[in-house]
């Protein structure tokens, strides 16, 4: 941990290529000290940066150790800016379109978790992207993910294309057992109510 994370030349070279200054940190400490002295003295988004650094470095070390794969410095940054980029939509997200109707969020059961999902449109190129966040019965923010679903003209077809990447997003990729999905696409819930209706 100590060498990986904080000595090697790979982590110094990443940690500056990302904008990230380590020389102020006591270089004596623990590294687990030597970390908490870094996000104690750092706002978050900084400190975010310096996690998905750190996790990218793993990922990459563990490549290594099991297939015999090491990515350049240059790829390492390239995977930590994109990241980045995806948290920041995904954070916009949460604020311009969760947020604002927080006080209709209702919480899932103590055992279940909730996808909302919705699509956004890119006027620009005219191209649609779905967005998913996940949250527990406390409110906690637990997973987010956005999918680019490409030219798609007809809006239901897009809210419904949205409604399967929650989806799978919650049960395939996070592995969520008990997963609530909802949205605001009112064409596509009542579509899904009916069809239920009449396999029953």
């Amino acid at each position: 941990m100590e060498h990986l994370f904080r000595e090697c030349e790979f982590i110094k070279q990443i940690l500056q290529e990302v904008g990230l200054d380590i020389s102020h940190i006591n270089a004596n400490h623990t590294w687990k000290q030597w970390l908490a002295s870094f996000f104690y003295m750092n706002n978050i988004k900084v400190c975010a940066t310096m996690v998905i650094s750190i996790w990218a470095v793993w990922y990459n070390r563990n490549r290594l150790q099991q297939e015999g794969k090491k990515r350049r410095v240059q790829k390492v940054v390239g995977f930590i800016r994109a990241y980045l980029l995806e948290l920041e939509q995904v954070n916009s997200l949460t604020e311009t379109r969760i947020n604002p109707r927080e006080e209709f969020w209702r919480p899932p059961k103590a055992e279940q978790v909730k996808a909302n999902f919705d699509a956004a449109f890119s006027q620009q190129d005219m191209t649609a992207t779905a967005r998913i966040i996940i949250r527990n019965h406390e409110g906690f923010t637990i997973g987010a993910y956005t999918y680019p679903l490409g030219r798609i003209g007809n809006p239901t077809t897009v809210e419904a294309m949205a409604y399967l990447q929650a989806i799978i997003f919650g049960e395939k990729k996070m592995g969520f057992r008990d997963l609530v999905v909802e949205g605001d696409a009112l064409t596509v819930i009542k579509k899904l109510k009916s069809d239920s209706v009449d396999r029953s």
